[in-house]
């Protein structure tokens, strides 16, 4: 049997290219595809994002670079920190009034076409933050592409955020898409941010750090006065991330502002809340059971490794160290796990209760934990190994911004920026709290106090906690967790879904709160920045009449301005570094 071929025509020109005249907005059309099509593709898989890091949900930002996450994946691994090379705005935290000028700012400075990402509850409506300095959104000054719920989102809500964007981006059809920003004007005032310093001598000029800037470590900026590569005078410069804590503990229940301390150090919220915790309990003469100590003391080592790796892991990024930035969030990632089986989320953690605990260990936790300290001490090593005898970073460390004793005393400096400098304290020995009395740990204690012991003591209490925690794993004792105090401490849920008395009760302490007698009390605890301490003062009411925090992280910043001058502009990143400061805890 004959089979006929099919005869092939050679296709008109006019069906591969068409006449660009008639063609749609994408332009000349070229065999399979059209040109505009093809530019938003590689667009589409090469989206160049700019981190604005404002506060807490920057961290779960910071995580999808990591190797859990790994945005290289989605085409988006170049960052940039510069807005002139930079198509994609990640927002993430609180925007307050104070730090909308810089955002919109920085956001008017990117090229056509720009897309912008709000990460967390705080971005879309202020979140829980309803007070007069935090904006209320932040489509009050940019116009938003995708919105990212949670308080944090984890980082899987940034990578779908980015799939959006990437689907808008493909799906333009133009060549040159232009964004909202022509025409999309901010519905608030936005004043400038003034530079009041002037220079002081004649061939100086100002330098402005921040409050943008990744080696800030958040929202702090920083005025400089240089000659040259020569700092000659610092100004820091706060408040860009002022939340208004201690008016919101005002008008909040003793319980329902455990999750606003969450947001202070937002690196260590178990130890937020347990200092927190333990003001108010003080403030009511209430004694916790040992095994609500000894967990609470596991929570706060934990805190301790937490805060010490990613401080650790930028430390070493800002300075040139980009590898160990991936071990040590890999780590913290272990920690997140832990977190979250414990407390039911990864980060803001709201786990203390008054007198009390959210909820018992979940069963073979200490088994886990044990894994991850094994697995840490390895990290460690590594990391020593990395860095200790690295001559760029003991060049870029050693005998940098020295904070010697009697700074540190006259500052009121504490944690590790006052032992690297050789003084031992500690609240953990000097005033023992919860169960630390029980264990065997070593006050790790600097010689110089310049940049290089500030790092080697925050590694070496890395190693003290690992010693902590596994000492704890073993001996965690039995009996009941929270203590005997009804209308304080919540029902269990079982008798709440079985007893009227007790689903009486639960609604009562959740509405109404409780009124301890008035009185005040001050409670202070050993946190990673070092010393974290509330101040409460009751009228007999259901909230605190008033509520002050000392934060570490505030007062170690104001070394800044003695330790800077007569250094480089390269050691301000150094310093900065070195006092790991978080704005959140810093601005309150």
């Amino acid at each position: 049997m004959k089979t006929t071929l099919p005869t092939h025509t050679t296709p008109d020109a006019n069906s591969i290219v068409k006449d660009p005249k008639k063609s749609g907005d994408g332009g000349v059309e070229i065999i399979t595809t059209s040109l505009s099509h093809a530019i938003n593709m590689a667009r589409k898989h090469s989206l160049w994002p700019m981190p604005m890091g404002i506060s807490c949900c920057a961290i779960e930002m910071m995580a999808v670079a990591g190797s859990r996450f790994d945005i290289a994946r989605f085409g988006a691994e170049v960052f940039r920190f510069s807005p002139r090379q930079a198509d994609l705005m990640i927002v993430a935290g609180t925007l307050t009034h104070k730090m909308a000028p810089v955002v919109r700012r920085v956001y008017d400075q990117m090229p056509e076409p720009k897309w912008v990402i709000a990460m967390g509850a705080c971005l879309i409506t202020g979140g829980m933050f309803d007070s007069y300095p935090v904006v209320q959104g932040l489509d009050h000054i940019v116009p938003v592409d995708v919105y990212v719920p949670g308080c944090p989102p984890r980082p899987e809500g940034v990578l779908w955020a980015l799939m959006q964007v990437q689907k808008k981006a493909q799906e333009s059809g133009k060549i040159y898409p232009v964004s909202r920003a022509l025409d999309y004007k901010p519905d608030m005032p936005l004043q400038p941010v003034p530079t009041d310093e002037k220079p002081t001598k004649e061939k100086t000029m100002i330098l402005n750090m921040g409050p943008q800037h990744p080696s800030t470590h958040g929202v702090l900026r920083l005025v400089l006065e240089i000659d040259g590569e020569d700092i000659v005078k610092a100004y820091p410069h706060v408040g860009y991330l002022h939340r208004g804590f201690e008016k919101i503990a005002e008008h909040r229940t003793y319980h329902q502002f455990i999750p606003y301390t969450d947001r202070l150090d937002y690196l260590a919220p178990l130890s937020n809340n347990i200092a927190y915790a333990m003001a108010i309990e003080k403030l009511m003469d209430i004694e916790i059971t040992d095994r609500n100590k000894h967990i609470r003391t596991m929570c706060c080592e934990l805190s301790r490794i937490s805060g010490h790796l990613l401080s650790l892991g930028t430390f070493a990024m800002d300075v040139g160290a980009m590898s160990v930035f991936f071990h040590t969030f890999q780590q913290r990632e272990y920690i997140y796990n832990l977190q979250e089986s414990l407390t039911g989320t990864r980060m803001t953690t709201s786990y203390s209760r008054i007198g009390g605990l959210a909820r018992d260990l979940p069963e073979g936790w200490t088994d886990q934990l044990k894994v991850f300290l094994d697995g840490v001490s390895k990290v460690i090593d590594e990391v020593e190994q990395l860095l200790n005898k690295n001559p760029i970073w003991v060049d870029r460390l050693a005998d940098i911004c020295v904070i010697d004793e009697e700074m540190c005393i006259s500052y009121g400096l504490t944690g590790p920026m006052l032992r690297a400098a050789g003084v031992p304290y500690d609240l953990r020995k000097e005033h023992p709290y919860l169960a630390y009395d029980q264990f065997d740990f070593d006050i790790p204690v600097g010689t110089k106090g310049d940049s290089y012991d500030r790092y080697l003591v925050r590694l070496l209490e890395m190693r003290e906690s690992v010693k902590i925690l596994k000492q704890a794993a073993d001996r965690v004792p039995g009996g009941p967790l929270n203590s005997d105090l009804p209308g304080v401490i919540l029902p269990e849920k079982e008798k709440v879904y079985s007893s009227m008395e007790e689903l009486i009760c639960h609604f009562k302490t959740i509405s109404g709160g409780f009124s301890p007698k008035p009185g005040q009390s001050y409670c202070s605890i050993e946190s990673p920045k070092g010393e974290i301490g509330f101040y409460a003062v009751s009228d007999g009411g259901p909230n605190a009449w008033r509520l002050r925090i000392k934060s570490p992280s505030f007062t170690n910043l104001q070394v800044l301005s003695e330790i800077l001058p007569g250094n480089k502009i390269a050691d301000v990143v150094t310093a900065v570094a070195s006092i790991d400061p978080v704005m959140g805890e810093s601005d309150r």
